[in-house]
């Protein structure tokens, strides 16, 4: 197999890096893994490792396999002492266990998913930075779909890992390019702190020429002739009035499960019609008990039917091969949480699927969302977003919306996801305040998000 040609001329400066650093900010579903496997080829293995999110480590094996049969040793580490004991010139581990990868003399670290070290204080952030700093003559190569996974500012630690002190501090960073305001968070004393949101016209052509000096780009625009059909609808739905009044971030939650559940009889309901004509269907909700309420459900409407649940409390082997028991069933019905099939996994083959909730993070959704569309799918798709006017439904949307308009000026070449999520969710002030009070609409969302 081989690259096509937009990913082989997009491969080009990486292969010609000086510094040996380089991102592929690729979107969702244009091949980042089989690039990457090439890079290793072109390099000559002499010591790879691969760092990446639990979930992908079975799909980075099978890939290898794929792109490069008959490729040298691989070790994939899923405990401490496996990673002691590793001799294979290609080692693959989780973020969890980077602390235990002692080597100093790695040729080459590919870091897979890099926005999951976006946050500079997190355990396993600290640990993939003293592995670069460890090895400050590899090659290293990042990964990522969502370089921005929900704000301008989330880019600042992954970037200051692979070249420290040159994009300065967090603070300055965030200042420069994004916009500020005080926010009071005691209002007995007055105190307040300093809030980043979107991003800066002043300095947004000078953040993208930096992050295009360092990063290369393929879209799905670029490989739009080898990719299956793909279609995002919307559908409002009408149900009784949801009650919101949320003033703080428990309430919140609830206003969330409470659309979620107001809607819930006609997300079944169209799971049900819908795989009448379809094989294979998908409905998805971020609450777990969401989730599960839908697939109760469905399991008494069709109890003669293959239905499967994943979510994150599902162990990962177990979670893929529940999914794959289900690909190979004549017809099946998947009810999952959206996190538990956000990375790693291959939706491809759920031609019609559906979104209980929408969730705040861009890069959650684009993450899951594009599961269903990628260069190794044949099959067209759809996925239908579902909404309750007047609800904290229309918060998130408009918020998404937003949050893409600050994310995309900050390519070259904006993701086609990113733009049509913009007109989808663009909804006029008037629409989204129905039915919510002021104080929930003025809640940050980085106030409860993990």
């Amino acid at each position: 197999m081989s690259l096509y040609l937009p990913q082989i001329q997009a491969l080009q400066p990486a292969l010609n890096e000086p510094t040996k650093r380089y991102v592929l900010n690729w979107e969702q579903g244009t091949g980042k893994t089989p690039a990457a496997i090439t890079l290793m080829q072109a390099f000559g293995v002499q010591s790879v490792l691969v760092v990446c999110p639990s979930m992908v480590k079975r799909s980075w094996q099978d890939q290898l396999d794929t792109w490069w049969p008959g490729h040298p040793g691989v070790d994939a580490i899923s405990t401490h002492d496996e990673a002691l004991l590793a001799k294979a010139p290609i080692q693959i581990v989780s973020y969890g266990l980077v602390q235990d990868v002692w080597a100093t003399d790695w040729y080459l670290i590919i870091i897979d998913e890099i926005h999951f070290v976006k946050a500079p204080g997190s355990v396993r952030s600290l640990a993939v930075r003293e592995l670069v700093k460890a090895n400050p003559k590899a090659y290293i190569l990042a990964l990522t779909g969502t370089l921005m996974p929900n704000d301008i500012g989330d880019v600042w630690n992954p970037l200051d890992m692979l070249w420290p002190d040159r994009f300065g501090s967090h603070w300055k960073f965030r200042h420069r390019y994004q916009n500020s305001y005080e926010k009071v968070i005691n209002a007995q004393t007055g105190e307040s702190r300093t809030q980043f949101e979107g991003l800066n016209p002043l300095h947004a052509d000078e953040l993208k020429m930096r992050l295009s000096a360092i990063s290369t780009r393929v879209t799905r625009e670029d490989v739009a002739e080898y990719l299956p059909p793909f279609d995002i609808k919307l559908l409002r739905m009408s149900t009784d009035p949801v009650a919101s009044g949320a003033q703080d971030v428990g309430e919140i939650e609830r206003g969330l499960e409470l659309a979620a559940h107001a809607k819930l009889g006609q997300v079944v309901d169209w799971v049900v019609d819908t795989q009448e004509t379809t094989s294979h269907v998908c409905a998805l909700a971020y609450h777990q008990a969401v989730a599960r309420e839908m697939f109760e459900r469905l399991t008494a409407r069709l109890p003669l039917k293959k239905i499967i649940y994943v979510d994150g409390t599902v162990p990962i082997p177990q979670r893929i091969n529940a999914l794959e028991a289900a690909k190979s069933a004549p017809d099946a019905i998947v009810v999952a949480a959206l996190k538990s099939v956000g990375i790693g996994i291959d939706l491809t083959w759920l031609t019609q699927a559906i979104f209980a909730e929408l969730y705040w993070s861009p890069g959650v959704m684009e993450q899951v969302l594009l599961r269903f569309s990628r260069l190794s799918g044949k099959l067209p798709s759809a996925v239908y977003f579902s909404l309750v006017p007047g609800s904290i439904d229309e918060v998130i949307a408009v918020r998404l919306a937003d949050k893409f308009r600050a994310i995309n000026p900050t390519t070259a070449k904006p993701g086609e996801i990113g733009g049509r999520f913009e007109n989808l969710l663009d909804i006029s002030d008037a629409e989204w305040l129905a039915g919510l009070t002021k104080a929930a609409a003025q809640l940050q969302e980085e106030d409860y998000l993990e």
